[in-house]
């Protein structure tokens, strides 16, 4: 099972260790919300730039368990504002994430203005594809599952089952 839980973790990189659009589920006053964010995924880690002020960042420091549906995948984690792009101990991640962006960066994130804030999204549970195979990671209690992938299975079904 081991030699599986590498190549999970290979899969997560190879689906989203690049710019990636998600749409990210938080939870409001008046009960779920749905934005689309651009996002940067290193060592199960997802990282977003947003303005310090704006609504999901309030929802998100309320109540830090959120979703992320990127592609066919979905993410449980945990998130957290780690202080501004430009703070010295948030450089590396930073300079991945320009460098994965590229001209992007710029356009998507303001990180001159002194109401930028990165955002940390740690994977709690994920259940991500390749084209042959399913993969459903608990990073919490370690438990993993692979198996062939079948284009007429429901992930949702699956999900409330073992998660």
């Amino acid at each position: 099972m081991q030699q599986y839980w590498e190549r999970a973790k290979e899969v997560l990189v190879e689906n989203f260790g690049h710019k990636e659009t998600c749409a990210l589920g938080t939870r409001g006053e008046f009960g779920p919300n749905v934005r689309n964010v651009y996002t940067y995924y290193k060592d199960g880690v997802f990282y977003f730039v947003t303005d310090k002020n704006s609504q999901k960042v309030v929802e998100l420091t309320a109540h830090d368990f959120v979703c992320l549906c990127c592609k066919n995948s979905k993410i449980h984690g945990k998130a957290k504002v780690i202080g501004h792009p430009r703070d010295e101990a948030n450089q590396e991640i930073r300079k991945e994430m320009k460098r994965a962006f590229g001209d992007a960066y710029n356009t998507y994130f303001n990180d001159h203005s002194e109401d930028a804030c990165l955002v940390a999204i740690k994977v709690v549970r994920a259940v991500t594809f390749t084209k042959m195979h399913r993969y459903m990671i608990d990073f919490e209690t370690g438990e993993l599952s692979r198996e062939r992938h079948n284009e007429h299975f429901d992930v949702s079904k699956y999900y409330r089952r073992h998660f």
